[in-house]
């Protein structure tokens, strides 16, 4: 049996080779909260994202394929097989948009499947995630893993198909459904559900109190908006 790790971007995989944690290393490196997801399944979905990856980022479809694609499919191959699987995700939604895909994806699965999250953080600090942390925290976090139930791999698929198709109704029946597996639901689910009007906001209200910068509008920003967990590339586009 191998233990598969897939992990929340390249810079927490990189974090993992300063651990005693071994395995085989995948990298998500997706933002499914950007974008359009609502193609069918299938390679009209990946077209779909490839050519919205090549707009807004400038990256070609063919190392769009190469660099992301495949490791889903990598992912989809472990579940297939006698592994373990291990999904280091954050708790922000942008982290959990792309660990409900994931579950979608392994809804059939016959393996283990693990989440690992950043546990040690304390809840003030929830939305920081893995990033600064060290080694030693990262094993703790990896010893504080849970596996997930069936029925957790179930709402994680049916909260990316609401994500996916809009369904707002259906996000907010389903956030009553957090746990364990799925901490922080409600409060991401909101994030959800106004991220297209409120980061708008909150962004504009930090121009308007003269941040000149970007590195300073977005220091500001994850300061107010920890939850939606955007990157820079995101929050460049919406500026």
């Amino acid at each position: 049996m191998k233990t598969i790790h897939l992990t929340a971007g390249d810079a927490l995989a990189g974090d993992l080779e300063n651990t005693k944690i071994d395995g085989v290393r995948l990298v998500c490196r997706e933002a499914f909260v950007d974008g359009p997801v609502d193609a069918p399944g299938g390679e009209e979905f990946w077209a779909a994202r490839a050519a919205f990856v090549a707009d807004a980022f400038g990256e070609t479809a063919a190392d769009y394929r190469r660099k992301t694609v495949a490791e889903f499919e990598k992912l989809e191959s472990a579940a297939a097989g006698e592994n373990e699987i291990n999904l280091w995700f954050e708790y922000e939604l942008f982290c959990r948009v792309n660990y409900w895909f994931c579950l979608d994806r392994l809804r059939d699965a016959r393996v283990p499947v693990f989440v690992v999250a950043p546990a040690v953080r304390s809840t003030e600090d929830r939305w920081q995630g893995f990033g600064g942390l060290s080694g030693e925290a990262l094993e703790k976090c990896f010893a504080e893993r849970r596996r997930l139930s069936a029925a957790e791999i179930k709402t994680g698929g049916a909260l990316w198909r609401a994500f996916r198709t809009d369904d707002s109704e259906e996000l907010k029946r389903l956030s009553e459904n957090g746990g364990d597996g799925l901490p922080f639901l409600n409060e991401v689910i909101a994030a959800a559900l106004d991220r297209k009007t409120r980061v708008p906001q909150i962004l504009r209200e930090i121009s308007d109190q003269s941040a000149a910068d970007f590195p300073e509008i977005f220091r500001a920003f994850q300061s107010r908006a920890g939850v939606y967990g955007y990157g820079d590339a995101q929050v460049r586009r919406l500026l």
